[in-house]
């Protein structure tokens, strides 16, 4: 295989597996639970969806490198002589 079909399947690769991580991950952030009077259990909650909402962000920025990198392995067999 050449050097050439190798970063193009690269880049292909990269573009879909940072597109599945924005995909799953893309979700809007959870809002906490409110309460007038907070309890254990609302704080609990809370500790929980904060933790989701960080995965999802996690996800998130995981797929935007993945697709930086599809990008730049695009960018390089554009310039790659044949």
């Amino acid at each position: 295989m050449a050097s050439l079909q190798t970063l193009t399947l690269a880049s292909a690769f990269f573009g879909a597996v940072g597109s599945g991580f924005i995909f799953f991950g893309s979700y809007a952030f959870e809002p906490r639970q409110g309460a007038v009077w907070g309890s254990e259990a609302v704080t609990a909650e809370n500790a929980r969806i904060t933790q989701r909402n960080r995965v999802r962000l996690l996800a998130q920025r995981c797929g935007m490198a993945f697709l930086a990198i599809a990008f730049v392995f695009q960018g390089i067999s554009a310039f790659a002589p044949g």
